[in-house]
């Protein structure tokens, strides 16, 4: 009895405020003293051996009109701390239900509480609160919702056609012990992921840190079972996270707020985290949706990872959408076979535009697309950058030899310079190999164009600097001259082609044509002249 009555004291001090104590004391005692002298009753509160004889208490003390009527001024504050007491004798005895279980050698409270039969029958209770909760809540039971306890109350009647003795409180503490609470829900384990889902699961994380890994993010692990959860009740990655913790009772792995590790002690720096979730996942990723998931890792940071210097691991899919390179694995024979076109394009044209290269692989290489579909041209591209980098120089959409870094304006400043006469649509075809604009500055100035759609080489035309020169200062009266009133050509040396003027037209294209000009008095002013034809 002293113990009893002792541990009640002790839950007392964790379950109700601390200025109703004393009252809850002080009316048990009471009720036990009254107990111990009823003729329908006859024993101690506190030395009672079955939850019934606690319930039976409640029910006499109920009906005792002379009992209730002496203390009417305080019989509501009886009733309430004999519910605490019930709380706690339930609790007590599941306390101990479980302890036991787990650890058989635990000494025995047989002569304060008959442990061994509270425990099967407390079990029995649970199975039948299981039974209920099974039968009509496969969507979760609200908790300390009086509607969903009256319903349960009812149909606790009809199944088991004897009334439920418990006050609200104590049911819910029932259900929460057999269930795992999410929010104001509880949800059996069963009902929220079936058996043979549940050991997929953790068949997946053991072999997954198995492999090597240290970490799973919870979010890519709610991806990766989508379809199991959606035929559960998992319907986010943090309702995930709490069943994690309910079904993780033996420590086999360890939760993180963001990821479950595989050792207590493991961490993640943030590139390595951005790496292993991105791997994970197995497939492209929205920018926001690493975010989302690794909202530890500020965005700016996460950003800086996979798109500033030092990110070449990472893959820019599409614009926002990212994934890592190692989720796409090719064979020996498609590198090496990738290789050689390369270098055989680099050999006739000194390098080999990322269009052509992917274009050549969708067209060559067709079960590489088959595998990755998700894959655009330029995800293709930067993949095969990544993987080639220490055989060839990879600059935006331009490969060339190993070391050069080629870029977009060189191509176009080696085509300018390699053909003594070209035409807009050859530029036009080189665009479009390129999946690029045209870039004018380099073949600008690299070449002379002489009429609307043709240019020429710059050795081509012969400038006679000092008659040049001479009609220049005609038209620079004073210190100097706009460009735009230098209009008049007839009186300038022949070149080799004709002047174009802008008279007349909205300018188009620019060209120096006196950009190879000599240094001269007039220099400053000469080298700035642009003559403009649409």
């Amino acid at each position: 009895m002293a113990e009893t009555k002792q541990e009640f004291y002790k839950w007392l001090d964790s379950s109700v405020r601390s200025a109703d104590i004393p009252r809850v004391k002080k009316l048990c005692d009471l009720v036990d003293t009254y107990s111990k002298s009823n003729r329908k009753l006859g024993y101690s509160l506190f030395e009672v051996t079955n939850a019934d004889d606690v319930y039976k208490v409640m029910k006499v003390v109920n009906k005792d009109v002379v009992f209730r009527a002496r203390n009417s001024r305080q019989i509501q504050k009886i009733d309430s701390a004999l519910n605490e007491y019930y709380r706690f004798f339930i609790k007590y005895i599941s306390s101990y239900a479980l302890d036991k279980k787990s650890n058989p050698n635990i000494g025995d409270k047989t002569d304060k509480i008959s442990c061994a039969g509270q425990t099967a029958f407390f079990n029995a209770l649970l199975e039948q609160y299981r039974k209920i909760l099974s039968a009509n809540y496969k969507k979760g039971f609200r908790l300390n919702d009086k509607l969903s306890l009256r319903r349960f109350r009812i149909q606790w009647q009809n199944t088991f056609e004897t009334e439920l003795q418990y006050d609200d409180q104590t049911i819910c503490d029932h259900i929460q012990s057999i269930t795992i609470k999410y929010g104001n829900m509880a949800y059996l384990p069963e009902d929220m992921l079936g058996e043979a889902a549940k050991q997929r699961l953790l068949k997946y994380i053991s072999d997954t840190f198995e492999s090597g890994k240290n970490i799973i993010y919870y979010d890519s692990l709610y991806r990766n079972f989508a379809d199991d959860f959606a035929q559960g009740r998992i319907n986010s990655v943090d309702m995930l996270k709490t069943y994690l913790i309910y079904i993780n009772r033996s420590n086999m792995y360890f939760l993180k707020k963001n990821f479950i590790a595989s050792g207590e002690n493991v961490e993640a720096d943030e590139a390595q985290e951005i790496r292993d979730f991105l791997i994970s996942s197995g497939m492209p990723v929205k920018t926001e949706d690493i975010v989302l998931a690794l909202s530890h890792i500020s965005n700016s940071k996460i950003k800086n990872i996979i798109s500033g210097s030092n990110s070449d691991e990472f893959i820019r899919n599409k614009k926002g959408e990212y994934f890592h390179a190692d989720i796409v694995e090719l064979t020996q024979y498609e590198i090496d076979l990738i290789a050689r076109w390369i270098s055989l394009s680099i050999a006739d044209k000194k390098y080999m535009g990322g269009k052509e290269l992917t274009d050549t692989i969708e067209s060559e290489l067709p079960s590489v697309m088959e595998r990755y579909p998700y894959l655009t041209g330029i995800g293709l591209r930067d993949v095969i950058g990544y993987k080639l980098k220490d055989r060839f120089s990879f600059k935006g959409k331009i490969i060339s030899t190993f070391g050069e870094k080629l870029s977009m304006s060189d191509v176009f400043a080696t085509f300018a310079k390699n053909h003594n006469h070209f035409t807009l649509e050859q530029l036009d075809i080189l665009k479009e190999d390129l999946d690029t604009s045209i870039y004018f500055e380099p073949v600008y100035e690299n070449s002379l164009r002489i009429s609307k759609d043709e240019f020429v080489s710059k050795s081509q035309a012969k400038f006679d600097v000092i008659a040049t020169d001479n009609v220049l200062e005609q038209f620079c009266i004073g210190d100097y001259v706009s460009v735009k009133d230098v209009d008049l050509f007839g009186g300038f040396p022949n070149a080799g082609f004709p002047y174009l003027t802008q008279r007349n037209t909205k300018p188009k294209v620019k060209k120096c044509l006196f950009s190879n000009l000599k240094r001269t008095t007039n220099e400053k002013i000469l080298h700035k002249l642009r003559i403009t034809k649409s």
